[in-house]
């Protein structure tokens, strides 16, 4: 009951970051949200910025953890390249108001939770860097630089917030995770196996 409590004031929460901004929500209004008094609240949560980073590293943790897992993997490297662009553009379906809370209350993040998160980054990045090298070593990936291409996949599959932001939804063929797999793989397979394709 009581994870559920705290789970509820962090999505309350999560919305209203994500409209007003941090400076801009208070504890009264979050409460209100939540139905819940503002000491249940600070039962939960030291402060305001306690419960603001709480938010971000619970929904961060669950989608880094899941992505770095990657490199344990004994499937075929676009399987891998596969599941990571899936699970990026569930992230991003799952967690919109987060990634916006995110982006309009930048001032709150300090130096070491950006170090933190800098750092997670840089683990994905290794994990689809190395998927890229075996790729190109089995001959299934063009040659070229595998810390380019993987820079290039995750920006990439970070573009799937536009389909949200700009009102794009997916078809009924193909879902966003297909449209980018597809766009990426084009990429990382040579000419010839392009064309052997078709």
């Amino acid at each position: 009951m009581k994870e559920d409590t705290k789970m509820n004031i962090m999505t309350k929460a999560t919305k209203l970051f994500a409209q007003k901004g941090f400076s801009e929500t208070s504890i009264s209004q979050i409460a209100k949200k939540a139905n819940v008094g503002k000491g249940t609240i600070y039962w939960h949560f030291d402060s305001k910025e306690d419960l603001f980073f709480s938010i971000i590293k619970q929904k961060g943790k669950a989608f880094f953890d899941s992505v770095i897992k990657l490199k344990d993997s004994n499937k075929e490297p676009q399987e891998i390249i596969h599941e990571y662009i899936i699970k990026r553009v569930e992230f991003s379906d799952n967690n919109y108001d987060v990634a916006k809370m995110l982006i309009n209350n930048n001032e709150m993040i300090n130096r070491d939770f950006k170090e933190v998160i800098e750092k997670k980054h840089l683990e994905v990045l290794k994990v689809i860097e190395n998927t890229i090298q075996k790729g190109i070593k089995t001959g299934v990936f063009r040659e070229g630089n595998p810390h380019e291409y993987a820079l290039m996949i995750i920006n990439t599959a970070n573009s799937a917030n536009i389909f949200k932001d700009h009102g794009l939804k997916d078809s009924t063929e193909k879902s966003k995770a297909e449209k980018i797999f597809e766009f990426i793989m084009n990429g990382l397979k040579g000419k010839e196996d392009r064309n052997a394709e078709k």
